[in-house]
């Protein structure tokens, strides 16, 4: 013989000494909402301290010559998905003439070592030129 029973969100049935529940109960225990809140806070202050000294990943893009005395460099940091371009002056006047030469003038003049040494050394003055 079957008898069914209703407490409340649970339907059960019982058969001699098998129960069984019918339905999934589902529900929500109310946590401390002022705690919730200053945790939240401090999770997304920390994911912006984490984004803000990730590795940066830069892709040199050209390092041209508009003057013998002036050397651009454009690269883009991948992570951040922006371009940035440096503009130094300086003496450059032997690489201004074998760039000049070259038929491929983006092949690189510079070492690429001292690419790298001149992007790290001045990213903090770089300007921005897209997104």
């Amino acid at each position: 013989m079957l008898r069914f029973f209703n407490t409340g969100n649970i339907n059960i049935i019982a058969n001699r000494k098998n129960y069984q529940s019918f339905d999934i109960m589902q529900f929500k225990i109310i946590g401390n909402p002022t705690k919730n809140k200053f945790w939240k806070w401090v999770n997304r202050i920390a994911q912006k301290k984490i984004k803000k000294t990730d590795d940066s990943i830069i892709d040199v893009k050209t390092v041209s010559f508009p003057s013998a005395y002036c050397i651009l460099i454009r690269y883009e940091v991948i992570n951040e998905a922006s371009k940035y371009e440096i503009v130094m002056q300086g003496n450059y006047v032997p690489q201004y003439k074998s760039w000049k030469e070259q038929e491929e003038p983006i092949s690189g003049i510079l070492d690429d070592r001292e690419v790298e040494i001149l992007i790290r050394s001045n990213h903090s003055s770089s300007k921005k030129v897209g997104s």
